[in-house]
């Protein structure tokens, strides 16, 4: 990740670059003109330090008071920026770097809910093939209890109660046949609100791409927070 520092000279403020992204910071006019429009480079390096280079040949960066091209710095360093030695200050940068967010943590997320959807499936297909049954359960007792009501036989009484059985059951299947989609519903919403971007200013819904999917992404589509994978 390579941050452009340098001069906007519209506002005269100092300006990062990040990739495709700039951002001023700092106060309207505090950067002499003596700082370039591009004016030099850090590249974060292994063990927390960058490398600060000169963009032209005419910039003029200073470390510790001493003039430099190409040096290895950390945050403890004073850089000065062109002839009039403009100050760099590191949390001005700080403040202009995207944060980092780890997703990590989303992949249970989809993959719980996603197990969860399937279970919910098998219990809605057993239900159904359930309901198929019962139909034709209560059609047969109701019917044979008929029957037998009518022609006055002695086993009308075991009709009677395979039809109030069937009649139960039929009640139960009815009852119990709200249960998968209220289940559903209850799910969706627990993957909605975990399922979000990390950055607690965003929280967006991150929607229904599968896990695999969303750590191709560099960052968060709506704030464009960076991920970290």
């Amino acid at each position: 990740m390579e941050i452009i520092i340098g001069r906007n000279p519209e506002t005269g403020q100092l300006k990062v670059t990040i990739g495709q992204q700039s951002k001023n910071v700092g106060l309207k006019d505090s950067v002499p003109q003596t700082v370039s429009r591009v004016h030099c480079s850090l590249t974060p390096e292994e063990g927390g330090v960058f490398r600060i280079k000169n963009l032209k040949m005419q910039n003029v960066t200073y470390v510790n008071g001493i003039g430099v091209e190409n040096k290895v710095v950390n945050k403890n360093d004073v850089i000065e920026l062109g002839e009039d030695r403009y100050p760099l200050s590191w949390e001005l940068i700080d403040s202009a770097i995207p944060k980092m967010y780890d997703i990590t943590y989303l992949e249970k997320v989809w993959d719980e809910y996603n197990q969860e959807v399937l279970t919910l499936t098998i219990k809605q297909n057993r239900f159904n093939a359930i309901k198929a049954g019962t139909g034709l359960i209560t059609t047969l007792g109701l019917g044979a209890t008929a029957a037998g009501l009518i022609k006055g036989q002695t086993n009308a009484y075991f009709y009677a109660v395979a039809g109030i059985l069937s009649l139960c059951f039929l009640v139960k299947t009815y009852i119990d046949g709200a249960k998968v989609p209220k289940e559903k519903q209850r799910l969706l919403e627990k993957f909605q609100h975990e399922y979000v971007c990390p950055n607690p200013k965003c929280g967006h819904f991150l929607g229904n791409q599968p896990y695999d999917q969303l750590k191709l992404l560099e960052a968060c589509p709506y704030c464009r927070s960076k991920f970290q994978k």
